[in-house]
């Protein structure tokens, strides 16, 4: 497997340009906007339905027993403020591997390699400070927003965190693995929905205009985000590479997981010290 970053001129010795390289095409991959589209169509039809409200119940009737303090207090807001420094030093070992990435798939229109250019593509700027702002919430405790549309949010977010672990848990043994992730995905869609309908009383209008932006990009997150989890469980070897350019950003993408993980253990350490 050529190394990535050789030059040109060492595949055209080695007989086989970058032009003219071919891959069989793997069938193992789906692009994450054709899946969510599926997914989306299936919410749509309410196919969904019948378990998103098993959820619901399952959530009011803890709700209603006061069993969701112990997770409300774990939400910390110095740990989203203390996230931030990791985020910042993640982003750099995120540019080297995307730098990496388009160079292994460059010239290559396959599906996997379509596949590669969703997961790295780079949110708009409008995109990414609406999900920021908006992900903060989930290292707030329910009251403690600056007004009550901040409030409303807050507990949304409870609400789903709960759903979200609920879904996880033993109980949902009977599920597969693609449908518990069809499952978040249908969440999360439900998810968007209640904020939106909150929003539409919300006196904050900067609040509502992050909801909205956010809400007209949702598939292309959620899609954006399949595709991640896809290449990941290809660097776990959870998914076995089939050709050389999937052995190749495998690779890659084991080598700067590592990287990440390094950068997450200091970070939790750090947290742990400040906690001390």
């Amino acid at each position: 497997m050529l190394a990535v970053g050789a030059p040109i001129a060492n595949e055209i010795l080695n007989g086989a340009s970058i032009q003219s390289r071919k891959e069989a095409p793997s069938s193992q991959w789906i692009l994450g906007s054709e899946k969510i589209a599926q997914i989306r169509a299936a919410y749509e039809r309410g196919e969904y339905s019948d378990f998103l409200k098993s959820l619901d119940d399952s959530y009011r009737e803890v709700r209603a027993q006061d069993q969701l303090a112990s997770l409300a207090q774990i939400r910390n807001r110095e740990s989203g403020q203390d996230l931030k420094k990791w985020e910042n030093q993640a982003h750099l070992i995120q540019e080297e591997r995307n730098s990496q990435l388009l160079k292994a798939i460059q010239n290559n229109d396959t599906l996997f390699a379509q596949k590669v250019r969703s997961a790295i593509s780079l949110k708009g700027i409008d995109e990414q400070d609406a999900l920021r702002d908006l992900s903060r919430y989930r290292f707030m405790q329910p009251q403690s927003g600056e007004n009550s549309d901040e409030n409303t949010l807050i507990d949304l977010d409870l609400e789903y965190e709960y759903k979200s672990i609920h879904l996880n848990t033993p109980l949902k043994s009977d599920l597969s693995s693609q449908e518990r992730r069809e499952l978040h995905v249908a969440l999360q869609m439900e998810k968007m929905d209640k904020m939106k309908k909150a929003a539409e009383t919300f006196e904050d209008a900067i609040l509502k205009k992050k909801i909205a932006v956010v809400s007209q990009n949702l598939d292309k997150m959620l899609a954006q985000h399949w595709d991640k989890v896809d290449l990941n469980a290809l660097a776990r070897n959870q998914i076995k590479p089939g050709t050389p350019t999937e052995e190749e950003v495998a690779s890659i993408l084991s080598a700067n997981q590592a990287k990440f993980n390094q950068l997450f253990k200091e970070y939790l350490d750090g947290s742990a010290k400040g906690e001390q």
